[in-house]
């Protein structure tokens, strides 16, 4: 039975992965691909409402997936956190995240519901709400939400230099309990790998004070918001997401390295 509702989620990656081929550069394919994989990974989080689970490898989402096929007809409020500040130029000079966000988005379930958050940076210090949350029902809701999630949209990327995670995250949170369903909620963050900020509140759990924002995390896990950790990585530099994933996987959130 798993393997019968794998093999039509596995041809739409396949789809996809053949259309990037004809858009990006030869370089930029392989880590759209792998992507494309994350992507799927989370689609079955999201349906199945594992509340915990890793991945650095893409075999090990993929692993991982297989076990998750199974469908509930439970919905999701999704934020979307993205960063264009400084740093992000460098971990995902081909705007990948924002490809991943859309497939996303085009994979939600009919009653999901999407909303976008920009994270702030030194020169813009106030969290931007691009898009409260969006219930998807058809293809229009879904080209809504694609909509914002482009580099276009977000403009170039802001040299900041410094961003700031936790208004980010307390905008997400804040638009996530507003709600007030019982949908089962998520903030999704796709950053680099390094995941340094310039917040101030001094927290405990900081492995530095780069890393302030630690805190949000379990604030967040007390509201039974659950965190999904995209950390895009310079090839060569896959070690500087360890000690994040460290300490984040401590609170149940999701860490899936990209790059």
């Amino acid at each position: 039975m798993i393997e019968g509702k794998m093999k039509p989620i596995v041809s739409k990656t396949q789809m996809i992965a053949e259309l990037f081929r004809h858009r990006l550069s030869p370089r930029a394919f392989p880590k759209l691909v792998g992507f494309a994989c994350l992507i799927l990974f989370l689609l079955f989080i999201f349906n199945t409402g594992s509340p915990s689970a890793s991945a650095s490898h893409h075999s090990t989402v993929v692993n991982s997936a297989m076990h998750l096929a199974v469908n509930t007809s439970s919905h999701a409020d999704i934020v979307i956190v993205i960063d264009n500040i400084n740093e992000i130029k460098s971990h995902d000079p081909t705007g990948a995240r924002f490809w991943a966000a859309q497939m996303l988005v085009d994979q939600a379930q009919p009653g999901n519901r999407i909303g976008v958050v920009s994270i702030p940076s030194s020169d813009k210090p106030s969290p931007v709400k691009l898009l409260d949350l969006t219930t998807i029902q058809n293809d229009n809701d879904k080209n809504t939400v694609n909509h914002v999630l482009t580099q276009s949209f977000f403009g170039p990327v802001d040299p900041g230099p410094t961003a700031y995670f936790v208004p980010a995250f307390q905008t997400a949170s804040q638009m996530l309990l507003s709600a007030q369903d019982n949908n089962r909620k998520y903030i999704i963050v796709m950053t680099d790998s390094i995941a340094q900020s310039g917040d101030q509140e001094p927290c405990l759990f900081a492995s530095d004070q780069y890393h302030q924002w630690f805190c949000e995390i379990p604030r967040l896990e007390s509201q039974n918001i659950s965190v999904i950790f995209f950390g895009f990585t310079i090839p060569g530099k896959e070690a500087e997401i360890q000690p994040t994933q460290q300490y984040l996987q401590q609170h149940g959130v999701i860490v899936l390295q990209v790059g």
